[in-house]
């Protein structure tokens, strides 16, 4: 049986924190990343894959000591901030609760018939989309938020509003949304 590779959780080196603060940047604007980077480090936990996480201060320094001491590694600590995959950062469905407190953009709101659909996996047409914190261009990753603001997962703009017909347009594919953990089985 080949041998795993050993679990790693340590800081994130500079060009991932670049590509994560530079995606959260891009996407929803400087005040989410000030925000965050006040509330901690990024650290990534490293097998097979690349997960990143937000440590706050306690817990870097609580890491450290475990490191330092033992020579063990926690799978994780702080908050899920998202993955790595392909070069690129995928963001959690956690961090989008923070991203819908304190994006400059990237919001869609949508009604409540719309939330529910969306937490189906559903994508959201034009007509259903009651406001937007933009510009929103094609491509935009965005969080769909419910009539009270709470965030239901991301989207991905695929019609920019100038587009935008009532209710007959895709304008949001669903990338990830709350339902996924339960339709993935648990």
């Amino acid at each position: 049986m080949p041998s795993e590779k050993a679990l790693r959780f340590g800081r994130a080196d500079a060009r991932t924190a670049g590509i994560v603060w530079g995606s959260l940047e891009r996407w929803f604007g400087q005040r989410l990343v000030r925000t965050l980077k006040t509330r901690g480090e990024i650290y990534v936990s490293s097998n097979r894959w690349a997960e990143i996480y937000l440590v706050p201060p306690v817990q870097v320094e609580l890491v450290e000591l475990l490191a330092a001491s033992t020579g063990l590694h926690p799978y994780s600590a702080g908050l899920f901030l998202g993955y790595l995959e392909r070069g690129g950062y995928k963001p959690s469905l956690p961090l989008a609760h923070l991203v819908a407190r304190y994006a400059e953009r990237g919001l869609v709101t949508v009604s409540e018939k719309a939330a529910s659909l969306f937490l189906y996996g559903r994508d959201l047409f034009s007509g259903s989309i009651t406001g937007y914190r933009g510009p929103l261009e094609r491509g935009s990753l965005v969080v769909v938020l419910n009539p009270r603001g709470e965030a239901l997962g991301y989207g991905v703009v695929v019609a920019a509003p100038h587009e935008w017909s009532p209710g007959s347009v895709v304008a949001v594919k669903n990338v990830r949304d709350l339902g996924w953990y339960l339709r993935r089985g648990g």
